[in-house]
């Protein structure tokens, strides 16, 4: 291959890995916006956007300053959100998300931010790792938050 040839090559590579890049993270943004809506709904359909086999991570960090980390299970986490759903709308829990970062990771993207969930008084770091599910539609395939 010659010298003139690579330039260009490299070029579309690049241009591909942009154009990639760039519908990953549209499909992200689209994704957290559906979970924004589902959520300021109230609507148990927020459990569908989680995969079956989804890691959901809760970090409660003590007065102390020492972490724990929870792990549950995304079929319980999803029957959990189907449930209490009708709970966390008759306290009028909302959540407010700042700082919203979209870092593509292969073929997902991880959503990183601050949560505030209200009644609240600070903003805690939230985590999301989205990406195509095996029909197709995006899902969240690992939670990670911070209490």
């Amino acid at each position: 291959m010659g010298k003139n040839l690579i330039v260009p090559i490299l070029t579309l590579f690049l241009l591909a890995s942009v154009t990639y890049a760039d519908d990953s993270t549209s499909k992200a943004k689209e994704l957290f916006d559906r979970y924004i809506s589902l959520e300021k709904a109230f609507d148990p359909a927020l459990a569908d956007v989680y995969a079956d086999d989804a890691k959901i991570q809760t970090v409660r960090i003590s007065p102390a300053g020492e972490k724990r980390a929870t792990t549950v299970s995304a079929k319980d986490y999803k029957r959990l959100i189907k449930e209490k759903m009708p709970v966390v709308k008759a306290r009028g829990r909302t959540d407010n998300y700042s700082d919203i970062q979209y870092i593509v990771e292969g073929e997902r993207v991880r959503i990183n931010c601050m949560r505030l969930s209200s009644p609240g008084v600070n903003f805690t770091p939230f985590s999301l790792l989205v990406g195509p599910g095996k029909d197709g539609p995006w899902l969240i395939f690992e939670e990670t938050s911070q209490l």
